[in-house]
């Protein structure tokens, strides 16, 4: 679509990274990227560069809780703009995932706008 929001969580960011630099560089698109905190912040050099030779998108780096920066429907609301009619591509671990899938059924975004993928480590 011309309007994506791509939301990542934690190493969900590698996946994430390379369905942004495959838009179109026409492409509006918000990229939530959410850590617990700075030092696990990975590809956050190439993101900031991908981001600055496209201006249509904006990377939104949300560090910190999850009860700081919930993924719900209000939060995203407040800070992506036409949130309801965008494609989503989602990659994190479950509870991120699981989150955003709620936020956008409480958006009624169509199922088939949202793509997502979860991981889990394993001990």
């Amino acid at each position: 679509g011309e309007h994506v929001l791509l939301i990542a969580g934690g190493v969900g960011i590698t996946p994430i990274r390379a369905v942004l630099e495959d838009l179109p560089a026409t492409t509006n698109v918000h990229l939530l990227y959410r850590v617990p905190d700075r030092k696990s912040l990975v590809l956050w050099e190439e993101l900031d560069s991908i981001a600055a030779s496209r201006p249509n998108t904006r990377v939104h780096y949300l560090v910190g809780s999850r009860r700081e920066h919930p993924i719900d429907a209000r939060s995203l609301t407040h800070l992506v703009p036409n949130i309801a009619h965008r494609d989503w591509y989602i990659c994190g671990p479950h509870p991120l995932v699981e989150a955003a899938l709620a936020a956008a059924e409480v958006l009624s975004v169509p199922r088939e706008r949202i793509h997502h993928e979860e991981f889990a480590f394993l001990p």
